[in-house]
Protein backbone atom coordinates (compact mmCIF):
# COMPACT_ATOMS: atom_id res chain seq x y z
CA UNK A 1 0.00 0.00 0.00
CA UNK A 2 0.91 3.41 -0.75
CA UNK A 3 2.70 5.38 2.56
CA UNK A 4 0.43 8.43 1.53
CA UNK A 5 -2.64 6.29 1.12
CA UNK A 6 -1.88 4.48 4.31
CA UNK A 7 -1.35 7.83 5.95
CA UNK A 8 -4.53 9.57 5.04
CA UNK A 9 -6.35 6.72 6.10
CA UNK A 10 -5.06 6.85 9.47
CA UNK A 11 -5.61 10.31 9.71
CA UNK A 12 -9.10 9.91 8.39
CA UNK A 13 -9.61 7.31 10.90
CA UNK A 14 -8.75 9.12 13.82
CA UNK A 15 -11.15 11.82 12.33
CA UNK A 16 -13.90 9.95 12.33
CA UNK A 17 -13.36 8.81 15.91
CA UNK A 18 -12.84 12.29 17.32
CA UNK A 19 -16.08 13.17 16.01
CA UNK A 20 -19.04 12.29 18.34
CA UNK A 21 -21.55 13.23 15.17
CA UNK A 22 -20.41 14.01 11.82
CA UNK A 23 -23.24 16.05 9.93
CA UNK A 24 -24.38 15.73 6.37
CA UNK A 25 -25.22 18.08 4.73
CA UNK A 26 -28.03 18.52 1.82
CA UNK A 27 -27.65 22.04 0.41
CA UNK A 28 -30.01 23.09 -2.02
CA UNK A 29 -29.25 26.96 -2.35
CA UNK A 30 -25.47 27.59 -2.82
CA UNK A 31 -25.74 30.75 -0.64
CA UNK A 32 -26.62 28.91 2.47
CA UNK A 33 -23.56 26.53 2.23
CA UNK A 34 -21.03 28.66 4.16
CA UNK A 35 -23.66 29.03 7.17
CA UNK A 36 -24.64 25.59 7.13
CA UNK A 37 -21.07 24.57 7.68
CA UNK A 38 -20.56 26.98 9.82
CA UNK A 39 -23.27 26.19 12.40
CA UNK A 40 -22.19 22.76 11.90
CA UNK A 41 -18.79 23.10 13.19
CA UNK A 42 -19.80 25.11 16.15
CA UNK A 43 -22.49 21.92 16.98
CA UNK A 44 -20.01 19.43 16.14
CA UNK A 45 -16.76 20.25 16.06
CA UNK A 46 -15.45 21.19 12.76
CA UNK A 47 -16.65 18.45 10.68
CA UNK A 48 -18.92 18.58 7.94
CA UNK A 49 -20.19 16.24 5.33
CA UNK A 50 -21.54 17.35 2.09
CA UNK A 51 -24.62 15.44 -0.08
CA UNK A 52 -23.80 14.88 -3.67
CA UNK A 53 -27.72 14.23 -4.39
CA UNK A 54 -28.48 18.54 -5.44
CA UNK A 55 -27.28 20.00 -8.44
CA UNK A 56 -25.12 23.02 -6.42
CA UNK A 57 -23.12 20.53 -4.20
CA UNK A 58 -20.02 20.94 -5.69
CA UNK A 59 -19.92 24.22 -5.64
CA UNK A 60 -21.02 24.20 -1.98
CA UNK A 61 -18.64 22.12 -0.73
CA UNK A 62 -16.35 24.45 -2.56
CA UNK A 63 -17.74 27.11 -0.77
CA UNK A 64 -17.26 25.32 2.49
CA UNK A 65 -13.74 24.54 1.91
CA UNK A 66 -12.38 27.89 1.03
CA UNK A 67 -14.96 29.83 3.50
CA UNK A 68 -14.37 27.75 6.24
CA UNK A 69 -10.62 26.80 6.54
CA UNK A 70 -11.29 25.13 10.20
CA UNK A 71 -13.60 22.85 9.23
CA UNK A 72 -13.16 19.31 7.39
CA UNK A 73 -15.18 18.87 4.75
CA UNK A 74 -16.02 15.06 3.43
CA UNK A 75 -17.79 14.88 0.02
CA UNK A 76 -19.65 11.67 -1.06
CA UNK A 77 -23.32 10.45 -1.81
CA UNK A 78 -26.14 8.33 0.79
CA UNK A 79 -27.37 5.59 -1.63
CA UNK A 80 -29.87 5.06 0.85
CA UNK A 81 -31.22 8.49 2.44
CA UNK A 82 -33.31 8.62 4.98
CA UNK A 83 -32.56 5.17 6.83
CA UNK A 84 -31.69 4.49 10.40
Amino acid sequence: MNVNVAARQEILAALVKSATVIPVLTVERLEHAVAACQGAGRRWRAHAGSDLRTPVAIEAAKAMISEVPDAIVGIGHDPEPGRS
